[in-house]
């Protein structure tokens, strides 16, 4: 983990779920759930899912819980995926644009200036299809250790405070 000011990373901000954000605008973390954690404690579980949508929530619940787990008993300190801010910097914007299935009406791309608590770690380590929770927190020992495996999937956590400074165009991101 790493304590920055004013350290330039990107972000894809879901304006389907949250307001637009323009350039000086500031998101913050807190002790409080991020959106995605939120809509587990607040949302009904969507009526439109099928059998595998419904599997897919709960396994990406499940894993999560199981990660963070793990982030408590190796150091409590770190940012929690509970609360983070999720970032990239600008050699894996486009596997996360990919990932995302970037579409300018749902997302918009941020360059941002962040100051606080920031863990660089690679999220090959806990993607992927469901498998045994044990093997979720073994893998898991190498997310929080920061090993990095595949640097286009490299993954900011971070807790604090970020300015927008750019909306980009996807274009304009590189």
């Amino acid at each position: 983990m790493e304590k920055v000011t004013n350290k330039k990373l990107y972000h894809i901000h879901r304006i389907n779920k949250n307001r637009p954000l323009g350039i000086n605008d500031t998101l913050e973390t807190s002790s409080e759930y991020n959106s995605f954690f939120r809509d587990y404690d607040t949302k009904d579980i969507p009526q439109v899912f099928n059998v595998n949508g419904l599997l897919t929530y709960y396994w990406h619940f499940a894993r999560e819980t199981a990660v963070e787990e793990v982030r408590v008993s190796i150091n409590n300190d770190l940012p929690s995926r509970k609360r983070c801010l999720w970032l990239t910097d600008v050699r894996s914007l486009d596997y996360w644009i990919g990932e995302v299935n970037f579409n300018p009406k749902e997302f918009q791309l941020l360059e941002l200036e962040v100051t606080g608590a920031v863990f660089k770690c690679d999220a090959s380590f806990i993607e992927g299809n469901p498998m045994k929770l044990n093997d979720v927190r073994e893998r898991a020992i190498r997310y929080w250790s920061g090993e990095i495996l595949d640097t286009k999937k490299v993954e900011y956590l971070f807790e604090g405070t970020a300015k927008v400074t750019r909306v980009l165009e996807l274009s304009s991101a590189n």
